[in-house]
């Protein structure tokens, strides 16, 4: 329909709006954790237990997977028989290098009260007897040193040999190296891995940002400390606010784009590493404009104009557009706030009408 002669027409009408308007930059990503976690085992095995699923909160050093241990159990428990065995060999020299040492003071103590008497009241064979026994003392104090160094040495190494097995046996059991979220488990109980396999994969949540990608034109328009929003693509109608936490320094070669990293200080309630995400960076936040909604902008020759009401008529008034989101745009030129401008479709300059004030939708 043609509105523009008889009777005056009802049109759509909305109100010119001065508002705070900060251009935006679109961008499309997707989220990720700078904290995430994989997790390994150090050596091949058979899988005996899997302790967690995909989706359970862990803190950092719980269980998260056990190997088979029959092996590294017997050869603990063997180490551990050794080590006891060593440091009761230990304690035993220790009680006869020490008997010994009491022996040789005993019989120095002996031989320095009758050396001086030899050849009056101590005979010379009574001096040597004494003699011989103090020289067979040291020699068995030497031997008992001796055999204590080895049978210490021997606890030492024994004792290390312990901590090895229940080292061992103890890596058996993979525990978290951080606390987060398993976000993938790619092992179950009865599976043989390799030493260094990726099995589970952890998140911290305090750690969620989203990457997004902008075209290189654009670096001039970015940088550190812009807010963002993100609505994500699997949430209709939920969004999250963030800010630029980093901006790339790498052209990729095919795309010519650039990386952004928001930060997300809320991480969304719903959540998974890797989904995708609509990004719009406000490039110059704070700023103000005249506005109208894109729907109410009428073209003629290319040339861009609103309608606006006059004496109960309409006007076609030209404007310049300027800053624009999905919804409404900048406009500068012979309208101002408080204006009542038309929905141009079917619209003629001229023509008789009655403004019907529609109520802008939220974004409009």
């Amino acid at each position: 329909m043609v509105i523009g002669v008889g009777a005056a027409s009802d049109v759509p009408a909305q109100v010119v709006r001065a508002e705070p308007f900060a251009a935006s930059l679109a961008a499309r990503g997707r989220l990720e954790a700078s904290v995430i976690a994989t997790v390994a085992a150090e050596a091949p095995g058979r899988v005996e237990a899997v302790l967690v699923q995909v989706g359970d909160s862990v803190a950092k050093g719980d269980p998260l997977l056990r190997l088979d241990a029959d092996v590294a159990r017997e050869q603990y428990r063997a180490a551990e028989a050794l080590a006891t065995s060593a440091a009761d060999g230990a304690r035993s020299a220790r009680a006869e290098q020490a008997g010994a040492a009491v022996q040789r003071a005993e019989r120095r103590a002996d031989y320095e009260r009758i050396a001086p008497l030899a050849g009056g009241a101590v005979s010379a064979a009574e001096v040597a007897a004494s003699k011989a026994s103090l020289d067979k003392a040291e020699t068995d104090l030497e031997r008992a040193t001796a055999r204590l160094a080895q049978a210490e040495s021997q606890a030492v190494a024994a004792t290390a040999d312990r901590a090895v097995a229940r080292r061992a046996l103890d890596e058996l059991v993979l525990r978290a190296p951080v606390s987060g979220i398993v976000v993938a488990r790619d092992v179950d109980p009865g599976n043989t891995v390799g030493a260094g396999a990726p099995l589970l994969r952890l998140a911290d949540p305090s750690s969620l940002e989203v990457i997004a990608y902008v075209d290189e034109t654009m670096l001039g328009s970015v940088r550190v400390g812009l807010p963002a929003k993100i609505a994500f693509l699997s949430q209709a109608g939920e969004t999250s606010t963030g800010s630029v936490r980093a901006v790339g320094r790498e052209v990729d070669s095919e795309t010519r784009e650039v990386e952004l990293w928001i930060a997300l200080p809320q991480p969304p309630a719903r959540w998974a590493i890797g989904q995708r995400v609509d990004v719009r960076v406000e490039t110059t936040p704070g700023a103000k404009g005249t506005t109208v909604p894109t729907a109410m902008i009428s073209w003629e020759e290319d040339k861009a104009g609103v309608f606006v009401v006059d004496a109960g008529r309409a006007r076609r008034v030209p404007v310049e557009l300027g800053r624009a989101d999905r919804d409404r745009v900048v406009v500068s030129g012979d309208v101002s706030p408080g204006d009542t401008i038309l929905a141009p479709a079917g619209l003629r300059a001229g023509a008789r009408v009655v403004p019907i004030l529609v109520e802008a939708r939220e974004g409009q």
